[in-house]
């Protein structure tokens, strides 16, 4: 963080709290400028008829609650689902 031995010292608990989330921010925010390029490259080159990639769909943002299992379970369905699997042995159309 920057910090010398005395100025951590001196802080309160709440201070480092704010500091270390204002680290953890900067952090995903240079994660996210990545994740843009690779989007970028990525829908540039895309097919015709694929559906263009988006920030989100490659970093999960560490500020938003976490999802539910029922969430995931629908995310992992419709993923199946895009790439012609199936699920509970019917096939998907």
């Amino acid at each position: 963080m920057g910090l010398t031995e005395e100025e951590f010292w001196e802080l309160s608990f709440k201070e480092f709290d704010l500091l270390k989330k204002r680290q953890e921010l900067d952090e995903y925010r240079s994660w996210e400028r990545t994740a843009s390029l690779m989007c970028v490259i990525f829908n540039a080159h895309r097919g015709k008829h694929q559906r263009a990639l988006k920030v989100k769909d490659i970093l999960k943002n560490p500020f938003e609650k976490p999802a539910s299992a029922s969430d995931v379970a629908a995310m992992l369905k419709e993923l199946t689902k895009r790439k012609g699997g199936s699920i509970n042995g019917k096939q998907n159309t």
